[in-house]
């Protein structure tokens, strides 16, 4: 396109550019754009494409100098839906991210790299009067959830549905009537053309991955399956918030109706309706075993023995000899999460981070799980020159070693190539459920539970109960006869029984742990990485403000906050988040549910 030309007199215009700062910048300009339009202008040494907001009425800050000008006008029009950007508004505040990167995170990058678009030359019909509608729809069984489904994209409405995965929204389509897979449109790959098909309204359907909530058109119904999924939880880029109250707000912005649904409920979605439950775990399909009466098989290198209960050995063989495959669960990569030395007892942690370090590959090499360092396993202690080393808490290679004393078949399961010719044993993180629907394993076992109850978060109990729900539901039918065997002391065997009564008595218990404790969703957590010249500096002016600050004392780690005083947190950390400070602006994550 041809820059925009201009003449003497000139205009002051807002701009907003996709970027950290929470504020527009202001611009000369010989016309004024029309709102949403793209603009190209000059930012410190670069140029940058943003989006005009209109006539600037602001004071500038005392700081500016000069007043710079806008390079030229890309759009004669706005080509952003004004539920999107109203989105970007309230998702910018919520976050804690600004406008301008929620912008970033709403519209494809090909939108910021100038990619020529064209007004869509009509408006879309309908929906824009209807009132907002908020209907939960939480079965376990994934078939009857998809039948439901079906039924309202059947009503000849524009649907927009999200899924926790790629891989569960490819089954849905693939489930889909022949005469609704031709409304369709499966958003992955190729994510710009996919953009612009919904733009120019050639799908009433957009079926998606939570990064698809931003699909380009209206839609009259809006669902949005396994919303308590962690995949759901949050965005991994700005806006970071979850995927159902983004969802939520836009079915509210456009008067939509809006379905929540899943195997069972988040904390947000039990605690503000407690939705029905409709089926519960079978007993006899849930197998407790108390760790505590094992056989141990000795792992060379690791000071920890591998607890093979009778049960878990005895159903597990009952299941290969059936031709059916058996899954066993430790979320534990390597030989050893920790390595130490014998006669200090000094860890082994990354010289990066600081973080314990974890043995893989036989033990000759150490891996950080939290910044992906990679060491070799030192020849002596740097503490005391011991060369005696051995492992803590064994890991999936551990328990591979000891399983193939007992199976023939064994499959360690690293990533998503898996061949199978036969029915295996196969071990793996807790990401091994995503293979239940193909792989239809007759046994799921959990090699130790109380280790996966022993993590210091406040999500941990519903993360393993999630998990083992998952474990019981996730691709099964109903004349399944699928088993999943929990091997844990007593504090592991207590939690498991919650699972035989159901999400409603997990979260009557958990909610209210969660409440005499004042964690979400009761109040808001916030994570604030600081940068180390202004940690002191934001500590006290929080302080002052009588916000409780919980600090480790150690210049590298964040502070947290728990309140509900948003707006005024927002307001103390809002000069952090100008332009001049935005090398030095901090690192914000927020925890509501």
């Amino acid at each position: 396109m041809s820059p925009q030309t201009y003449g003497i007199s000139s205009r002051l215009i807002d701009v907003i550019i996709p970027a950290p700062w929470w504020h527009a910048l202001t611009y000369e300009c010989g016309i004024i754009p029309e709102f949403g339009a793209r603009v190209v202008v000059p930012v410190g040494n670069t140029v940058r494409i943003g989006i005009a907001i209109g006539e600037s009425k602001r004071d500038l800050p005392s700081y500016v100098k000069r007043i710079r000008r806008v390079i030229n006008i890309i759009d004669e029009h706005n080509l952003i839906d004004e539920d999107l950007f109203k989105l970007a508004e309230w998702s910018g505040r919520e976050s804690f991210c600004g406008t301008g990167s929620a912008l970033r995170g709403i519209l494809p990058v090909q939108f910021f790299q100038g990619a020529e678009l064209h007004e869509r030359g009509f408006e879309f019909w309908g929906g824009l009067e209807n009132k907002f509608t908020h209907e939960n729809f939480y079965n376990p069984l994934d078939g009857a959830r998809f039948d439901f489904y079906i039924e309202q994209l059947e009503k000849n409405k524009r649907c927009l549905i999200l899924f926790p995965r790629h891989e569960e929204a490819a089954k849905f389509f693939q489930a889909l009537p022949n005469n609704l897979r031709l409304s369709a449109l499966l958003w992955r790959d190729d994510i710009w053309n996919k953009w612009q098909d919904v733009y120019y309204g050639t799908s009433r359907i957009v079926i998606a991955a939570p990064g698809g909530i931003f699909a380009p058109f209206k839609p009259e119904i809006i669902i949005i399956d396994g919303e308590a999924d962690y995949s759901c939880y949050t965005l991994p880029a700005d806006p970071k918030l979850s995927a159902r109250d983004l969802a939520m707000k836009r079915a509210e912005i456009l008067g939509a109706e809006f379905i929540t649904g899943g195997r069972l409920p988040s904390s947000k979605i039990f605690f503000n309706s407690s939705p029905d439950e409709i089926l519960k775990t079978e007993r006899e399909k849930i197998i407790l075993a108390d760790i505590n009466y094992s056989t141990v098989e000795n792992i060379f290198g690791i000071d920890e023995d591998i607890a093979l209960t009778k049960s878990l050995l005895k159903h597990t063989l009952e299941c290969i000899a059936n031709d059916q495959n058996v899954f066993w669960i430790l979320n534990r990569h390597g030989l050893a999460s920790e390595i130490f030395c014998q006669e200090c007892g000094e860890i082994l942690t990354c010289k990066k981070c600081g973080c314990v370090l974890r043995a893989e590959a036989g033990g000759e090499k150490l891996r950080c799980p939290v910044c992906g360092a990679r060491e070799i396993l030192p020849d002596h202690c740097e503490n005391c020159g011991s060369k005696l080393f051995s492992g803590r808490r064994a890991g999936l290679d551990s328990w591979f070693e000891a399983a193939k004393k007992y199976f023939p078949n064994v499959k360690l399961y690293e990533n998503k190539k898996l061949n199978l010719k036969k029915s295996a044993l196969i071990l793996g993180t807790s990401a091994i459920l995503n293979l239940c629907e193909n792989l239809k394993p007759g046994l799921i076992a959990w090699l130790n539970i109380d280790s996966e109850l022993s993590r210091p978060d406040y999500r941990t109990r519903f993360d393993v109960f999630n998990n083992l729900w998952s474990s019981y539901w996730r691709g099964r039918n109903k004349n399944s006869d699928r088993k999943v065997l929990i091997q844990a002391r007593s504090k592991g065997i207590k939690f498991a029984e919650i699972l035989l009564s159901g999400f409603k008595r997990f979260w009557q218990d958990e909610l209210s742990t969660r409440k005499d404790l004042d964690l979400p969703p009761y109040t808001s957590s916030f994570k604030i990485k600081c940068p180390v010249r202004f940690k002191d500096r934001i500590i006290k002016k929080l302080e002052s403000e009588n916000f409780f600050v919980m600090d480790s004392g150690e210049d590298d780690d964040p502070i947290w906050i728990n309140t509900d005083r948003i707006d005024e947190l927002r307001e103390i950390l809002r000069p952090l988040f100008e332009i001049k400070y935005i090398m030095n602006a901090p690192e914000i994550e927020i925890f509501r549910e």
